[in-house]
């Protein structure tokens, strides 16, 4: 990693423990909503980690395999601080390991992400906060969530997530991404409809590993 966009360009990742998440995943997958959510976190975090363009990707997580997992592939791995919440964790991250530069929050459960998306997320960050610099956001395929922020070192770090995430990083004055070549960064997985989704698209390796272990039920029409 080189940061050719600038001193300190980081990525930070929260990875809440495996054995709560996915809870909607879990009346058809069972323990394997845990498996499948380490995978998705582990595809995420080496995206970010390949990308060309990342000097640091901070893993914040109390989950101690997430860690040792983490660890081997190269990310810093930060304590997550629950009682306050997922903001609060992102923001005391962001001060930590990124100050002086572009600062990209981004979810970790998006399986299709690769290192190449990273790298348009940045680009096309760095070209919107010439403009805006409050700051940009990617919302999630349903259009309801969201799935990365990036600020730059001009404005104080501020995210929103959580429940119609895309409607308050919007009325916070964060600007959106709109384009479809960031199209494999929305897709974020809950449903079983969401993983049948991004195995069409396409998705990372220990994900790709894991799902060709398991039989994953066919969802049924809306």
């Amino acid at each position: 990693m080189n940061g050719t966009h600038g001193p300190n360009t980081a990525v930070i990742i929260p990875v809440k423990p495996i054995a709560r998440a996915k809870s909607r995943l879990r009346p058809e997958l069972g323990d394997v909503a845990s498996s499948l959510a380490l995978a998705m976190a582990l595809d995420c975090a080496t995206a970010a980690l390949h990308c060309r363009s990342v000097d640091r990707v901070v893993v914040i997580t109390d989950d101690p395999l997430v860690r040792h997992e983490m660890l081997a592939r190269g990310a810093q791995v930060l304590p997550d601080h629950p009682a306050d919440g997922i903001d609060a964790a992102l923001a005391y991250a962001a001060e930590r390991v990124s100050p002086r530069g572009l600062t990209v929050a981004l979810q970790a459960d998006l399986p299709c992400v690769r290192d190449a998306d990273v790298e348009r997320l940045i680009c096309r960050s760095e070209a919107e906060l010439t403009r805006n610099p409050s700051g940009v956001f990617v919302a999630d395929a349903a259009g309801v969530g969201t799935t990365a922020v990036a600020i730059g070192s001009q404005a104080s770090w501020r995210t929103h997530f959580g429940e119609r995430s895309r409607a308050r990083h919007r009325g916070a004055g964060l600007i959106e991404l709109t384009d479809s070549s960031l199209n494999r960064m929305r897709v974020d997985v809950d449903t079983v409809a969401d993983v049948t989704h991004a195995r069409i698209l396409g998705v990372g390796p220990a994900t790709q590993a894991l799902l060709g272990t398991v039989a994953v039920p066919i969802p049924r029409p809306s």
